[in-house]
């Protein structure tokens, strides 16, 4: 299994390429992936591995997934804002989550729901 950010990188960017252009596929490929990236921001404690979960998450196209892949990103942008206040990109997207989902009451309610459960959510299927 991967061990660098650059490893666990190319064994998701693998996992996309054989994907293919099959837009079900991409599709299929996201979940599995959101879930190495948090794997491996448990052991790194790096915060690039979050980020890189939200722009997964966000690239559902799926109307069927849409709106809980959108409230995963919310849970995970706020994960990230607990860590570093900071930033910007995560502030915007749930900005951008809160105007197409418009539920932010539900929005709390979830990310506090996986907060409690220590966000292995995110580890499972």
């Amino acid at each position: 299994m991967a061990e660098t950010f650059e490893e666990v990188d190319e064994e998701i960017r693998n996992m996309f390429s054989k994907a293919g252009e099959d837009i079900s596929e991409i599709h299929d490929t996201i979940w599995p992936a959101v879930m190495r990236w948090e794997t491996f921001f448990r052991k790194s404690n790096n915060i690039r591995a979050l980020e890189l979960q939200v722009e997964l998450l966000m690239m559902m196209g799926d109307n069927i997934y849409r709106g809980a892949y959108l409230t995963d990103a919310y849970t995970v942008c706020k994960r990230i804002l607990e860590i570093d206040p900071n930033k910007e990109a995560a502030k915007n997207t749930i900005d951008h989550i809160i105007a197409e989902v418009h539920a932010r009451p539900y929005l709390e309610k979830y990310f506090k729901e996986k907060k409690d459960g220590n966000y292995d959510y995110f580890l499972g299927d």
